[in-house]
């Protein structure tokens, strides 16, 4: 069959339409389910809790300061200082301590003896303290401390010991939350402090030092220094006067444990 122009140009502008038709029905569908899509997403966003809401929720979950709930507690002794005081007076009064410097013959046995332990409690603790130190080796001299507590009857308990056996080392056996004890030992640091003597020389330059507190070391550096320049039988008179500054090494508890070197010393003759 033979088309003219113009029925061949309508054929063709027909085909054009229907193609279009066929393809339009995909891009709707896709069209279709984007919308659908969307719609989903914005309702799963409406669940969740905007940032406000997270913060407020957060705010409601903080946990306030300690501080804060002591001072609202007005019944403990935390929030009273009269109260604080009181409390502590009182529970200081269940703390006794005995200070004990062993004399000559003393055993250790023997003094917990006489302050009151019984004899299994006494040979455990000594047996504890084997563990650091032989009790066998207390001399004349050693400082105890025993430490006890008053229990609700009045009654002492005893809760441990402290041996110092030089101004650097400590022994301590204390009481163990469950039963029996515990032996641990102590390294204290010596700190350095200066020292000042000074004292009229009267009849010799060692009972000066004497009257003067001057350790026998210090003294001894200063005679040495001096030798080479003083006569000290002829040269000292009554009258003169001796003046030294020298370092010292104290303990925590302030007890002088060696004399340092002299920094300056002056004879006023």
């Amino acid at each position: 069959m033979r088309y003219s122009p113009s029925q061949y140009r309508s054929y063709i502008r027909a085909l054009k339409r229907r193609r279009r038709g066929r393809r339009a029905v995909p891009w709707g569908f896709a069209a279709l389910l984007l919308v659908f899509l969307g719609a989903y997403a914005v309702l799963q966003a409406s669940n969740v809790p905007s940032a406000h809401t997270l913060g407020s929720q957060e705010s409601r979950l903080e946990v306030s300061p300690l501080s804060e709930h002591a001072e609202k507690n007005n019944n403990g002794p935390a929030s009273n200082p009269a109260a604080r005081n009181a409390w502590e007076q009182d529970f200081g009064s269940l703390l006794e301590k005995k200070q004990i410097t062993v004399s000559a013959g003393d055993t250790l046995i023997n003094i917990l003896h006489r302050a009151g332990l019984a004899s299994p409690e006494a040979y455990q603790v000594v047996r504890e303290l084997q563990k650091s130190f032989d009790p066998a080796k207390l001399r004349q001299g050693h400082e105890l401390t025993l430490s006890f507590v008053n229990n609700q009857e009045n009654n002492a308990v005893f809760q441990g010991l402290s041996l110092r056996l030089d101004v650097c080392r400590e022994v301590q056996v204390t009481r163990r939350v469950g039963h029996g004890f515990q032996v641990r030992e102590l390294a204290h640091e010596l700190r350095t402090r200066p020292a000042r003597a000074e004292a009229e020389i009267t009849s010799s330059l060692y009972q000066a030092a004497q009257a003067a507190d001057l350790p026998t070391e210090a003294l001894l550096q200063v005679l040495r220094a001096y030798s080479y320049d003083v006569d000290f039988q002829r040269d000292i008179r009554p009258g003169d006067r001796i003046e030294v500054l020298y370092q010292e090494r104290v303990d925590d508890r302030g007890k002088v444990a060696m004399t340092g070197p002299v920094m300056y010393a002056a004879l006023h003759t």
